[in-house]
């Protein structure tokens, strides 16, 4: 006596399980939670007070490479959010600045930043493009509006 065949499923539904698997362990490796949008960084408002256009770096731990952090045009102000991988240990933050046609760049002091203070650089270049005058400090950030109660 033989036993009736059963049919067997097409090729097509054979890949289906492994496929979804795929694409179900592809999604989870690419979820990152941030959390609130700047909850990794510090906010450094930079104002470059002369003519030349800077670079911005960021001066990591002794070893490491600085990192170009933005361009700031002559004239203007930028607001620069530095990833909190850029800084040193103990939450300090330490920049280098350089005019694009200077020939002297300038190493800021390190400053301690975290959650509630804003990093301001002020650029103070020469007319030959030094920035060794530049200022760089730190406030507390102003709250929103919203924060503050209206008087009655």
């Amino acid at each position: 006596m033989t036993l009736p065949e059963t049919p067997r499923p097409s090729r097509r539904l054979r890949w289906m399980p492994a496929a979804l698997l795929i694409a179900l362990f592809s999604g989870i490796g690419c979820y990152k939670n941030t959390g609130s949008g700047n909850s990794g960084s510090v906010v450094m408002i930079v104002n470059n007070r002369g003519f030349f256009d800077v670079n911005v770096f960021s001066v990591r731990a002794t070893g490491a490479s600085n990192r170009r952090l933005g361009l700031v045009n002559g004239n203007s102000q930028r607001t620069i959010m530095v990833p909190e991988s850029e800084l040193q240990p103990g939450g300090m933050l330490q920049v280098a600045v350089r005019a694009v046609a200077g020939r002297v760049g300038w190493i800021s002091p390190a400053l301690q930043v975290g959650p509630g203070i804003v990093a301001r650089l002020e650029i103070i270049t020469t007319a030959g493009g030094d920035v060794s005058q530049s200022q760089f400090f730190t406030q507390f950030a102003s709250p929103s509006p919203s924060d503050t109660l209206a008087p009655r």
